[in-house]
């Protein structure tokens, strides 16, 4: 009979019992035999006598979101066994399936043989065997088994995966969740690359599971050969730890420990290491001394995130960052912040507490430096025990005019050289006004507000003179802009010119001696800041006098989305401005020429430049450009920055950066990359470069990188660094690197200069 309802009650009990019994990732799900049950087949017969019911022919049996389904199902009910052949397979409600030629179970449905099993898991991955046997009802051994998370190949599905565990023993606890191998091979395109005679690993269904990671490897001149295993400790389900164990060869061992916490309204992230060990000790530049060693010093480091929601206003959190000394991350390879081979020059800590408040905002914070330039010293660097900030903005009003209040208090201090402590506010009233014509007004009328007290601060004229007093100011500023911007519409474009004019009045200096300039100093003039009321980057220092803004943005825009913007302007103080240096280009009455052209005629073409323009000769005094052309494909993405003179360099700072990078298929992409100091009579020449090559799919991760540096560091030589990762889903990273050795003062790669 086809599609045949049996109600009979030993139909009933064939099912229940069918249903108990059949295996979910070769274990076998629990049905639930108080749920109605039904089955379809071409044929059911029930021998009274033996006790046997048999199901033939496309059998599904049904029972809650369980399904089986075979070519035959029989159940015994003396012996209480089930045999399930031909065809058979499982569904799960998880959507996990387990495929076998021959299924029977006995003993209550807790144990029996399985031949030719097969499963696919819920995250794709596979297991197969020859024959398994179940036993508890949730433990499973397979003979000869291979397991792979690895998709087959579309084009020939008989072909080995990328990556395969075959074993003589395979093992499945459902109970502990866990896979066990023994005698086991990993092979990679079907050759074997590995053996060992024991391996574990969480299966599918555990996202996090205690136990060893693969190993971690680094060679370095530094470092000679070092090695670890990490441990992966699972505390409870907020909280892991990561113990990792190093040693070296030529540095000793180093303990490192990363701890992660997850609240309900927040995160905890905490990374350290502690070692002890002989650091090499360079000379400023310029100094004559040798070099020295500091003998068996404690190292280390700590890096630390906390963020916490208090309620719907307030949030508060840290940030630490700390090393032992201004060598230790980068000798020992640590880069959570990316710090090996990167221009990362100061480690900052802040802890602070902030508040959203409609249109307001309050926050306070703390801040600590730590520099890792050679010349910076603890002793001169400065901390902030305090910082308040509370910044307003009021509703627009009927005319359009808006009101600021922006406050501000700040401690900063330092174990040797200025401190000051300082209050300020900066209120103003800005409204704008649009003319029938199309004109666009914007008047606004500032004062800032300052009290410092002020400690050990040199007097710039006078280098022998210091201040210790309390001193503050009171500043108002009136500001005015002017715009006509003019329209044509094309076909497919549209353009706009937007010729600009502008101006701001102020009182002249207010900016004495006694107060110390801590966050006005690093000065970039370019379109940002062109219309800036202060041109300075923070509040010790105020842009006075009186002065004029002239400038044109034009923009053509197509249908298409190309476009192209820019902007060109110059500033005129009635008055010199003796704030601003001859390398600020704000010097004198006129300013340098400031220009941005944006260009974008394609999805695979983008430039961007700033640039600065002599006053007198249009010279180039400053530039950036960033660039991003071509498709995935193939696309060459770099910058160029050329810099004056300042304080924070040694003379200009011309430099050229590049990434040339090629999406070659959905798996593979690879990179090129290199920066090159352009300044005339440099020694450095190249900075850095290197290649890489990553492929990536849904098992498997392979990243190779090759970088060569020409810098050096107190403890680092330049040379040749080459890095390898290999990520194997389930089982985990096998990463390491190493530094090139060297001949005769060379490198194998060739001559570092």
């Amino acid at each position: 009979m086809r599609a045949r309802r049996c109600p009979l009650l030993a139909a009933l009990a064939f099912l229940a019992a069918v249903l108990a019994a059949a295996p979910a990732r070769a274990q076998g799900p629990t049905f639930d035999s108080s749920q109605a049950a039904v089955i379809t087949a071409d044929e059911v017969t029930y021998d009274n006598e033996l006790g046997v019911v048999v199901a033939r022919g496309a059998v599904e049996v049904t029972q809650g979101d369980r399904t089986l389904l075979a070519d035959t199902v029989t159940y015994n009910q003396r012996s209480n066994t089930v045999i399930a052949s031909g065809n058979v397979s499982v569904i799960e409600p998880t959507g996990e399936v387990m495929f076998a030629d021959y299924m029977e179970l006995s003993d209550a449905m807790k144990e029996g043989v399985i031949r030719d099993i097969r499963i696919l898991l819920t995250d794709n991955s596979r297991m197969a065997a020859n024959g398994a046997r179940r036993t508890g009802g949730n433990r499973t051994e397979m003979s000869k088994g291979v397991f792979s998370p690895c998709k087959p190949c579309e084009e020939d599905p008989s072909r080995a995966p990328l990556w395969q565990l075959k074993a003589k023993r395979m093992v499945h606890d459902q109970a502990e969740k866990v896979v066990r191998y023994n005698d086991v091979f990993m092979e990679m395109f079907g050759l074997p690359v590995g053996y060992t005679p024991y391996l574990q690993h969480p299966d599918p269904t555990v996202k996090r599971q205690s136990g060893f990671l693969t190993p971690t490897n680094v060679i370095g001149n530094g470092l000679g050969f070092m090695s670890g295993v990490p441990y992966y400790w699972v505390i409870d389900d907020a909280s892991d730890m990561t113990l990792l164990p190093m040693y070296s060869s030529k540095k000793g061992p180093l303990g490192r420990m990363e701890y992660r916490h997850a609240y309900s309204n927040g995160l905890l992230l905490v990374d350290g290491s502690v070692t002890r060990t002989d650091r090499g000790i360079q000379p400023l530049f310029g100094d004559d001394e040798p070099a020295t060693t500091e003998e068996n010093e404690i190292r280390g480091h700590i890096f630390g995130r906390g963020r916490w929601d208090v309620n719907d206003t307030w949030r508060t959190g840290f940030d630490v960052q700390r090393a032992s000394d201004k060598t230790f991350l980068s000798t020992y390879r640590i880069s959570n912040l990316q710090l090996y081979n990167q221009n990362v020059q100061t480690l900052t800590s802040n802890a602070y507490v902030e508040g959203f408040m409609g249109r307001s905002y309050a926050a306070a914070n703390a801040y600590a430096f730590q520099g890792l330039r050679s010349f910076d010293t603890l002793r001169t660097t400065p901390y902030v025990p305090v910082m308040w900030d509370y910044n307003f903005m009021s509703e627009a009003q009927s005319h359009g005019g808006r009101f600021n209040l922006d406050a501000n208090t700040m401690v900063l201090e330092r174990n040797d050289g200025a401190d000051s402590r300082r209050m300020s506010f900066i209120t103003g009233y800005q409204v704008p006004y649009y003319s029938p014509i199309g004109e666009v007004y914007k008047f606004s009328a500032t004062v800032q507000g300052d009290v410092y007290s002020v400690n050990n601060v040199r007097d710039p004229g006078r280098p022998d003179v210091e201040h210790d007093d309390v001193t503050g100011r009171l500043f108002p500023q009136l500001g005015v802009q002017w715009s006509l911007p003019f329209f044509r519409q094309g076909e497919e474009y549209r353009q706009v010119i937007e010729p600009v004019l502008g101006g701001f009045l102020a009182p002249n200096g207010h900016n004495p001696a006694s107060i110390p300039n801590e966050d006005s100093v690093d000065i970039e003039f370019d379109d940002t800041r062109f219309f800036s009321a202060n041109r300075f980057t923070g509040t010790d220092r105020v842009d006075g006098g009186a002065r004029g803004i002239y400038g044109l943005r034009s923009g053509v825009y197509h249908s298409s989305g190309a476009y192209a913007t820019g902007f060109f302007g110059q500033s005129y103080n009635l008055r010199q401005n003796e704030e601003f240096t001859e390398g600020s280009g704000m010097a004198g009455h006129r300013s340098d020429y400031v220009a941005r052209l944006e260009v974008s005629p394609h999805p695979w073409f983008d430039v961007i430049s700033r640039f600065r323009l002599n006053k007198d000769d249009f010279g180039i005094e400053r530039n950036e450009t960033i660039a991003v052309i071509g498709p995935p494909i193939l696309q060459l993405s770099g910058s160029y920055l050329r810099a004056p003179s300042t304080e924070f360099s040694n003379g200009r700072v011309q430099q050229v950066s590049g990434v040339l990078s090629s999406k070659v298929n959905e798996n593979w992409s690879v990179r090129a990359y290199g920066i090159r100091d352009l300044n005339n009579g440099n020694d450095l020449g190249w900075v850095n470069y290197g290649a890489g090559a990553t492929y990536e799919d849904e098992c498997f991760i392979f990243d190779v990188r090759w970088l060569r540096t020409f810098t050096a560091s107190e403890e680092i030589d330049p040379g040749d660094t080459i890095y390898f990762k290999l990520s194997f889903k389930l089982l985990g990273d096998l990463a390491g690197g190493f530094d090139a050795p060297k001949i005769n003062g060379g490198n194998v790669f060739g001559s570092n200069n």
